[in-house]
């Protein structure tokens, strides 16, 4: 019961999260964010989905668990900038996540 509690006030705190980030994205207020809690918002939002995703089997990966929305803002740019720096921070090359994903 108080998971199913907790896990309604996480639903809606996101959606209110969201809410508040499309604002902000036209205004360019981002830049202004503190660095260390966009930092630790990705932390635990990489770690949610890689948990579901793990925890997934191969329909839901593809049909379900999806990374983004069906119609999302990010662009491919957006998305190799990001990987890029996840990549170099972690100290994964390239050929290394190859190498997992063809282990797959």
């Amino acid at each position: 019961m108080q998971n199913d509690m907790l896990l309604q006030e996480i639903s809606s705190k996101l959606f209110e999260l969201n809410e508040l980030l499309e604002q902000a994205l036209p205004d360019q207020l981002l830049n202004s964010f503190e660095s260390d809690e966009l930092k630790r918002l990705l932390d635990n939002t990489i770690l949610l989905y890689s948990k579901k995703v793990q925890s997934s089997d191969e329909y839901e990966i593809i049909h379900t668990t999806q990374p983004l929305p069906g119609k999302h803002k990010i662009t491919q740019t957006d998305t190799a900038v990001f990987v890029d720096q996840l990549l170099k921070q972690l100290e994964i090359e390239v050929f290394e996540l190859q190498m997992w994903r063809s282990m797959k």
